[in-house]
């Protein structure tokens, strides 16, 4: 399902009545928190890009009850370290994350490393510095790494 950029989040209100979506694309869109609010009602999915939506640290937080997701593009939503302190504790069957563009730091990367199963992170431009990078090492298991300031 697709969403364009002229919708506000309360458009997808409806959304949780779609009790076998699977994945979900509101990508570029004005979801914002409330938005992701209707998102986190979605608790079949397992692949979600809601890259550019305008959910911030708050819309992440609406999104933790999607434990089940396997895939999650998050990109360019000023999510900082208090938005991504969320993702280890709720996104724990996460193989695939694309957090770049937002404003994480050493703080958000060692939360990110914090998801034991990820196999591919994208996470540049997030002003990680050294600290961050060396959170980011303690990923063994990753298969393909996007990283740079």
């Amino acid at each position: 399902m697709a969403f364009d950029d002229s919708h506000n989040g309360d458009a997808l209100a409806p959304l949780s009545h779609l009790t076998n979506l699977h994945m979900l694309n509101v990508s570029s869109g004005n979801v914002g928190p409330s938005g992701a609010l209707h998102i986190g009602k979605c608790t079949s999915l397992w692949s979600l890009d809601i890259g550019n939506s305008r959910i911030g640290n708050a819309g992440v937080a609406n999104l933790v009850t999607l434990n089940g997701l396997q895939r999650l593009d998050l990109s360019s939503n000023g999510i900082r370290a208090t938005g991504s302190s969320h993702l280890p504790r709720a996104f724990t069957c996460l193989t695939y994350l694309d957090i770049c563009d937002n404003d994480l730091g050493a703080g958000g990367a060692m939360f990110v490393a914090q998801l034991t199963h990820l196999r591919e992170l994208h996470i540049t431009s997030n002003q990680l510095g050294s600290q961050g990078v060396q959170h980011l090492l303690t990923l063994q298991q990753l298969t393909k790494c996007n990283f740079r300031d």
